[in-house]
């Protein structure tokens, strides 16, 4: 104690000697020049090298007083102030302060520049606690309402927030936004009443704008309570625009489309798409393995079985079948053709025994056969008819040997035919004939030609048609229409070769008939010179001559007209003993016909 007094009185009497020399009146003093004067050489000496000039140059602060400065207006100004705030606080230039500022961000961690702004940690974790509070009560903040709220860029703040999550600031980040854990709760708890209550499809993105819910936490939620098998039930879709399936509504359409489908054998992609699949075909293949995926609609393997079956029974028969009363009547053409393709039965090959007309009826390859058979015999009777009506067949395109009887032989048969017919003007092949006129009378030509070729087809198909609804009257008139429409080629060229034969067969005749003309025109030709030989002897003696003047007449006749016919007449001939009544052959027209050969 008696130290302590005595060091007491020892600086009480100190601080009243320097009180004193504070009083009195210096006798030198320094001006402010000399003292800028004396600082700059210190400066320039290196004597003191860490003052920073104002921009008045009269003042001079050191470094670390220019940092501690820095640092007390961004205390005062709450842990954010902006940069040019300092240049006029401080009165030093921008670029010393820049560089300092450089200088302290390197070093001080807690001290960030965010756009020409200086924020401390402090400021950082106030707004924090600021955002905490209001996440409580509002229970979800987006993160670009508090970069917006902070005026801050929205990175920073996302990456600031995100470090003090679940330390001062109690809750969640979720898709760009914070959530407490309450408010998790709360949407979880909505989710989970409404999906165990439904029994029907429920979409989530009505039932999200309804309750004004969170489109994340909802889906989150209700994809959490379906995997941990608390709701009942699968999720049709993506994200908000998924729809919830209860299981018990799953099984009843499931157990509905499965009744619809055994009961009918079939079930349209229409009707499976009303019960909430988008994919009928994949859905159905799935859970009917079994079946068939046709362009409409799903069948079953019995419905192919069946119409493998009716095809067969037709081929034992050797009937036909319409394969549209085999299988379910909402099937399509494209459904139908579908299952025809898939039966190996009506494979489009020589070897199969069953044929495909008018893509519905299959019918047995041998009753095609008989009903061919019957086709061409009809077609080829019909040809040899034609022989025996007009001189050259129908259809028979006109050869060298019937245009090569003209000259003579034509005019004597228009000669015939006017005393024949009183005058009728003659319409052989040897008549003239008008010339033709360009290019209009080819085309006229060939129109009549391709006329002509189709009024053939029409009439076999009529015929064919007819003799085949006599022949089978309990076959349905279309099936038979099918044949004879598959048959048309095969009956043309039936047609074509029956012409033909009957062409060279009628050229062979007529050639036969020329030969035996001209046979007995050359015995009837010697036969009248002996009997004129004879007549010329008769005059010789009396007797004689009398006999063979009263047997010249009938026997000239008899013998130049009696055994001599022509080819064509013959042919005329048999042609009116068909319709007409037979001529009279009397002794006079044999003795016309007689003196008509002797001139």
């Amino acid at each position: 104690d008696v130290i302590l007094g005595a060091s007491m009185e020892e600086l009480e009497r100190l601080r009243q000697q320097f009180s004193a020399l504070q009083a009195q009146d210096t006798m030198h003093r320094l001006s402010e020049r000399n003292c800028i004067e004396i600082v700059n050489k210190m400066v320039a000496s290196k004597m003191l090298d860490h003052l920073v000039f104002t921009q008045t140059g009269r003042e001079y602060v050191t470094k670390a007083r220019l940092e501690q400065e820095i640092l007390d207006e961004i205390e005062r100004a709450r842990g954010r102030l902006r940069v040019n705030y300092l240049f006029s606080t401080l009165n030093i230039d921008e670029g010393t302060i820049q560089a300092k500022l450089k200088e302290m961000l390197s070093v001080n961690k807690a001290l960030h520049m965010i756009h020409d702004e200086l924020i401390t940690r402090d400021y950082l974790d106030r707004m924090a606690e600021e955002i905490n509070q209001a996440l409580q009560e509002a229970g979800s903040l987006s993160l670009t309402s508090l970069a917006d709220r902070f005026d801050l860029p929205p990175d920073f703040a996302k990456s600031e927030i995100k470090k003090r999550l679940g330390k001062s600031i109690r809750g969640s980040l979720e898709a760009e936004i914070i959530f407490t854990q309450a408010f998790v709760d709360r949407h979880a708890y909505v989710i989970r009443g409404l999906l165990s209550a439904a029994t029907r499809p429920v979409s989530l993105q009505q039932t999200i704008q309804a309750l004004d819910l969170q489109e994340n936490l909802a889906v989150n939620a209700a994809t959490q309570l379906i995997q941990e098998g608390i709701v009942m039930g699968t999720l049709q879709g993506r994200t908000e625009k998924a729809t919830f399936i209860p299981t018990i509504f799953n099984l009843s359409r499931q157990k509905s489309l499965e009744s619809f489908y055994v009961q009918n054998n079939y079930i349209s992609y229409q009707t499976v798409e009303k019960f909430g699949y988008s994919s009928p075909a994949a859905w159905m293949s799935t859970n009917f393995p079994e079946g068939k995926a046709l362009a409409t609609c799903y069948v079953p393997d019995l419905v192919a079985n069946q119409l493998a079956d009716a095809v067969t029974e037709a081929i034992a028969e050797d009937t036909w079948v319409d394969l549209t009363t085999v299988v379910p009547p909402q099937l399509t053409a494209a459904d139908l053709a579908t299952l025809i393709q898939a039966c190996p039965l009506l494979a489009h090959s020589s070897e199969s025994r069953a044929m495909l007309l008018d893509d519905r009826y299959a019918v047995s390859r041998a009753f095609v056969g008989r009903c061919f058979e019957i086709l061409e015999k009809n077609v080829k009777e019909r040809a040899e008819a034609s022989k025996l009506t007009q001189n050259t067949p129908l259809g028979t395109p006109q050869g060298p040997s019937s245009s090569s009887s003209k000259g003579k032989g034509a005019s004597e048969d228009q000669d015939d035919d006017a005393g024949a017919k009183g005058g009728r003007k003659g319409k052989g092949r040897g008549g003239p004939s008008a010339p033709d006129k360009g290019k209009g009378a080819r085309k006229a030509g060939e129109s009549e030609n391709s006329g002509a070729r189709s009024s053939v087809k029409e009439d076999h198909a009529r015929h064919g048609m007819a003799l085949l609804v006599k022949m089978f009257p309990e076959v349905e008139r279309a099936v038979l229409a099918a044949i004879v429409a598959h048959a048309r080629g095969r009956m043309k060229e039936v047609h074509e070769a029956a012409l033909k034969t009957v062409f060279v067969q009628a050229n062979s005749d007529r050639k036969k008939q020329h030969v035996a003309f001209q046979t007995q025109l050359s015995h009837m030709y010697f036969n009248l010179g002996m009997f004129k030989k004879a007549i010329e002897v008769g005059h010789e003696v009396p007797f004689l001559s009398c006999n063979v003047y009263n047997l010249h007449h009938p026997l000239g006749a008899r013998l130049s007209c009696g055994g001599a016919t022509h080819p064509r007449e013959a042919h005329r001939k048999a042609h009116r003993q068909q319709h007409s009544e037979p001529p009279n052959r009397g002794p006079g027209l044999r003795s016309r016909a007689g003196s008509r050969f002797y001139k």
